[in-house]
């Protein structure tokens, strides 16, 4: 494929493209803000519906949802899992495991934090609760 490109263009008579270093770093910015508007905006067209906290019940356990709320009483256990309540106008418990709490910073998560929790509803100890598979913090308090 290659042979069969330079027979249409003698890359000797090109132009010298070589690119400064400095054009170069600009180019890079730019590409890196186009490609963040991309994600930012197909999140924003793609993401689920957010469920209230209260209307998740034992009907919806097994089933995926995406919660809003605060982040309180949250710990990390000797086994590098994450545990915390997430509140809105209800109150329910998620828990992060070590190897979901690797795909994101989780060492800036704390209390206080808003975040989204995109997981599956289980019953642990009669308890409900959502193992989460994603989490988008806010860093605003």
């Amino acid at each position: 494929m290659i042979l069969q490109f330079t027979s249409f263009v003698n890359l000797r008579e090109l132009p010298d493209m070589t690119m400064n270093e400095k054009s170069l770093a600009k180019l890079c910015m730019l590409v890196s803000i186009v490609g963040l508007a991309i994600i930012y905006i197909m999140e924003s067209v793609s993401s689920a519906d957010t469920t209230a906290i209260g209307s998740i019940t034992k009907d919806t356990v097994g089933e995926s949802v995406k919660v809003c709320g605060t982040i309180s009483k949250m710990y990390v256990s000797n086994k590098e899992n994450i545990f915390f309540n997430l509140n809105d106008s209800a109150s329910i418990s998620v828990v992060v495991f070590r190897d979901k709490a690797e795909l994101f910073d989780a060492g800036s998560m704390k209390n206080g934090m808003q975040a989204c929790v995109d997981g599956t509803v289980q019953i642990y100890n009669e308890k409900l609760e959502i193992i989460a598979g994603r989490i988008a913090l806010d860093s605003r308090e």
